[in-house]
């Protein structure tokens, strides 16, 4: 490829944009429950047919009442409710009573999702890696407004799981695909801004969310309204070219060299010369290195168990995904801490995004090229830690508005939307090209499993007020210890190989050699591993 592939131009300017909207949807839908199915307060209703004399079913207040009992003290299960419609008019829980004994099946709803979410994380994750970043795109994007429609009109609870599924194996795939592609688009000096800015829309989206939710007050509405809201992704399956660094890690040389030439045609850069091609010599003929790392050296070899296969590489996968997993728990269970706070959930979703997820994703930029990455994520980490673990200092109504504890819970939030997005940033530059879609996928599924194990932590707060936050401050803590034993990348080039990734082991040993021939032409040599038997 020539000199003129890696330059920055409009087109990767645009994908980039296109690639960090694609986390508004995430937004949408990752916390959408808490508008669409809330915990909301209830009493028993009186049945049309009761006829005795009821002695304690209040009309002037919500007691959360699953029975009654009648005049002469025999108890009655509740099986009609009244709900408090004075935030919302309709909810999942409303329409299908899902309260009392009903009220586990409400956690079904978030469950189903998560579901669909890992799964999409997962086989869009291996999809990419096999078939390419794009159709695995295209095919999310078709489907993800489609699901959240079905979804919005659906008439039985049931079929509400089935598509609440179907949407979140869409949302997965999207998910995963712009993480990658977001992250191969940029080269040197270039990747940090894009990998970090990629974060914001996600707090955009919350916002948007939050007032979307406050105009539709009906849980069907605002469903509807964000499939509507989803179309604006369909040019997507125009705009977005497949990635040329998969291409060339796959061996598709000249499928990635006619991507390029699109690519550049879009950046209005003429076309490429072949100044790295090379006219062939007797004197630099193919020399052929064998080792016992051959499979290795043969990307279409190369399949998910090799994360696991050589020392460095392993280390890096783990930590990856210890890592996201308690990104995916701190920062969930931040964001439903919102709303015991104190305030108005409407503003409290809307300020936690806005305030709380925008301006740390801009500051992570300067910093990691001030500090670099490793020193940015721990001691990031640690204030994240610190502003949780003070929040249950305070009371709920120790102060006006409880201004300490909104305003410890913002500065948690924007200390995790700092380490967070430096967090991903490594993550995507610690795992060579040929693997990134199979270990970005699982560290998704590690940051979804967070995510469903965070509704836990809340009610945690009933056995004591510190437990929630106690969770909300270990996982940065474990990240930070965790960060280190890995290096910081810089902005030097991604890594293609696992090759690559052992270069600086000892275990391994750099052997210079070769140009690969093809045709009449020779490219230019490189380096190439060799694993060393002790």
């Amino acid at each position: 490829m020539g000199q003129n592939d890696a330059q920055w131009g409009r087109y990767h300017a645009g994908a980039s944009v296109l690639m960090a909207l694609l986390k508004m949807p995430a937004a949408w839908y990752q916390l959408s429950l808490l508008f669409l199915s809330p915990n909301i307060n209830f009493r028993c209703a009186i049945p049309s047919n009761e006829s005795r004399p009821i002695s304690n079913l209040s009309r002037s207040s919500w007691d959360d009442s699953c029975s009654y009992r009648d005049q002469g003290g025999t108890p009655h299960s509740c099986d009609l409710w009244q709900y408090d419609t004075s935030e919302l008019s309709n909810t999942v829980n409303m329409m299908w009573n899902l309260v009392c004994d009903r009220e586990l099946l409400a956690t079904w709803a978030q469950f189903s999702f998560m579901c669909g979410v890992f799964s999409g994380n997962v086989i869009g994750g291996f999809l990419a890696d096999r078939v390419g970043r794009k159709p695995v795109l295209v095919f999310a994007v078709l489907l993800q407004p489609l699901m959240s429609a079905v979804v919005a009109v659906v008439p039985w609870f049931s079929l509400f799981l089935l598509f609440r599924f179907l949407l979140g194996l869409a949302l997965g795939g999207t998910i995963v695909i712009s993480f990658l592609l977001g992250g191969e688009l940029g080269a040197g000096p270039w990747r940090p801004a894009i990998t970090i800015l990629h974060q914001v829309p996600f707090g955009m989206g919350q916002t948007l969310l939050a007032l979307a939710a406050y105009f539709l007050r009906d849980w069907r509405e605002l469903q509807m309204a964000l499939s509507v809201f989803c179309l604006i992704f369909l040019p997507y399956c125009w705009l977005v070219e497949e990635s040329p660094k998969w291409l060339m890690a796959t061996g598709q040389q000249k499928r990635a060299e006619r991507v390029m030439e699109v690519i550049r045609r879009r950046n209005g850069v003429p076309q490429a010369a072949d100044t790295e091609m090379l006219p062939m010599t007797e004197k630099n003929k193919v020399q052929i290195v064998k080792a016992d790392n051959e499979k290795l050296n043969n990307n279409g070899g190369v399949g998910f168990c090799d994360l696991f296969r050589t020392p460095r590489l392993r280390h890096y996968t783990l930590a990856v995904w210890l890592m996201w997993y308690c990104a995916g728990l701190s920062f969930f269970t931040m964001n439903a801490y919102q709303t015991q706070l104190g305030g108005n959930t409407f503003v409290n979703v809307g300020v936690g995004g806005l305030i709380g997820g925008i301006p740390g994703n801009i500051m992570t930029i300067f910093l990691v090229r001030k500090f670099g990455k490793k020193k940015v994520i721990i001691i990031a980490h640690l204030l994240a830690a610190l502003f949780s673990i003070l929040i249950p200092i305070y009371d709920v109504g120790d102060s006006p508005y409880d201004w300490q504890r909104r305003l410890l819970g913002l500065l948690s939030l924007i200390a995790m939307s700092v380490a967070f997005p430096a967090v991903f940033l490594l993550s995507g530059e610690l795992i060579p090209t040929v693997l990134r879609g199979s270990a970005m996928g699982v560290a998704n599924l590690m940051a979804r499993l967070g995510n469903t194990t965070a509704p836990l932590v809340g009610p945690t707060a009933s056995i004591n007020k510190w437990l929630p936050l106690c969770v909300v401050s270990g996982a940065p803590l474990i990240s930070a210890l965790v960060m280190f034993s890995i290096p910081d990348t810089g902005d030097g080039p991604l890594p293609n190989t696992i090759e690559d990734v052992e270069r600086t082991n000892p275990r391994w040993q750099e052997t210079v050699i070769i140009s690969v021939e093809e045709g009449s032409k020779i490219y230019n040599p490189k380096t190439v591993i060799v694993h060393q038997d002790s």
